[in-house]
């Protein structure tokens, strides 16, 4: 891939609210989902990684809001999302002129 995007700042400043908000399974998902939305582009791996990432993810803000409590205190669970996180922005970085702002934003 030669050519980089640029994601929308409106959308940086969503996943930089919702990281503030204490909603980090959320922002993860937002910026994954926009890296999806580019699935043309993606390298087979990428690709996988991503759609995996997001249904993984999914799930996750299906298990907060089922049960917020355990999910937000478990070291397990922030661990599993920081992983994902990690590679969402190594796909990010590959794919976005303005990773630098992206990255802040979490």
């Amino acid at each position: 891939m030669t050519e980089k995007f640029e994601l929308p700042q409106q959308t940086i400043d969503v996943i930089a609210e919702l990281t503030d908000s204490n909603y980090h399974t959320r922002s993860v998902e937002e910026l994954a989902e926009c890296i999806y939305e580019l699935s043309e582009v993606l390298n087979e791996s990428d690709y996988t990684f991503i759609f995996n990432a997001l249904t993984i993810i999914r799930g996750m803000a299906r298990l907060q809001n089922q049960n917020n409590d355990f999910t937000s205190k478990s070291a397990n669970f922030i661990s599993f999302r920081y992983e994902i996180l990690a590679g969402v922005l190594t796909i990010a970085k590959k794919l976005y002129e303005n990773y630098d702002e992206i990255e802040k934003a979490f």
